[in-house]
């Protein structure tokens, strides 16, 4: 067993030394080629001999030259915003507050109050003195009659009497007129006498033509009428009970619908025509044409129930 032990151990000897005799044989090996070439050096050239040309060795290219450090640029600084100067507010100073005084004490007194004297009474004023005024009395209109005018004072707001007409047919002058005459009242404004003439005026020759009813119109008294007032009670008086069939009533504004028909409702039973004439309307040629149909219209109904012509 010793044997086989030792015998590995000394190949690995032997493998070294001959590994170690490479070495030096290589080494030695190299030392005889450089004395050969150092014995061809020493030696002088043969004559005539060729001078073996020197080999050039290229020289090597120096090394690049550093590149120079780059030296980082700040950025500019900007320049500093201009200082603001400050200026301390004043101290404000501080108030005390006041030391609140406390209300003296009432002297308290053992005197009871003396009371208050009473007003005096004002003095009365002296009677105004009054001016005795005489009783007023009715004004009594003009009578015009068929002759002749006569002044009349409606032209006077202050004197006008609705009560009172201002133009009215006396009694004999009525017993005149004959059957076919329809008796027509007319109705006006203060200071419209004027347009109430000239309103009678057309009236009066109005003459229905080729119609089965003839009537001829009569203005047989005008009477002016406050129209702030009621119209029922400014006509109705002087017409119930009387001969009249046809009442015109100058406005100079149209009438309220309520006054309007409340009149209405009076007079058409009774068979009397009522027409409301607007004051512009007076003087105009159609507006009368468009009456004597309206006035034939109203007649000819009236005609059958009455059984004779108005």
């Amino acid at each position: 067993m010793s044997e086989a032990k030792g015998k590995p151990d000394d190949e690995h000897v032997e493998e070294l030394l001959s590994q170690l005799q490479g070495i030096f044989g290589r080494l030695s090996h190299g030392e005889e080629e450089e004395s050969q070439d150092k014995e061809i050096l020493s030696s002088p050239a043969p004559a005539g001999a060729p001078m073996p040309a020197p080999v050039s060795v290229p020289a090597a290219a120096p090394p690049p030259a550093p590149e120079p450090a780059r030296v980082p640029i700040p950025d500019p600084i900007p320049a500093p915003p201009p200082a603001i100067e400050m200026t301390p507010a004043p101290p404000v100073p501080v108030l005390e507050p006041a030391p609140e005084l406390m209300p003296a004490p009432m002297p308290v007194s053992s005197a009871r109050p003396v009371p208050e004297a009473p007003p005096q009474p004002l003095p009365m004023p002296a009677p105004a003195r009054t001016i005795p005024l005489e009783p007023m009395r009715p004004a009594v209109p003009p009578m015009i009659s068929s002759n002749g005018p006569a002044p009349m004072t409606a032209n006077d707001p202050e004197n006008v009497n609705p009560a009172a007409p201002s133009f009215e047919l006396s009694p004999d002058e009525l017993k005149g007129l004959g059957k076919e005459v329809t008796q027509t009242a007319v109705y006006f404004t203060p200071n419209r006498e004027k347009d109430a003439k000239l309103l009678s005026e057309k009236l009066e020759t109005l003459t229905p033509k080729f119609t089965k009813v003839a009537f001829q119109l009569k203005v047989v008294y005008m009477q002016v009428y406050d129209p702030k007032g009621g119209i029922n009670e400014q006509v109705m008086p002087r017409i119930s009970g009387g001969p009249v069939r046809a009442v015109f009533i100058i406005v100079e504004r149209p009438l309220e619908e309520p006054k309007k028909r409340a009149l209405m409702a009076e007079l058409e039973p009774r068979g009397i025509y009522f027409q409301e004439v607007p004051l512009l309307s007076v003087e105009k040629k159609a507006f009368y044409t468009d009456l004597l149909l309206g006035m034939v219209f109203f007649f000819d109904s009236l005609k059958p129930a009455e059984g004779s012509n108005p």
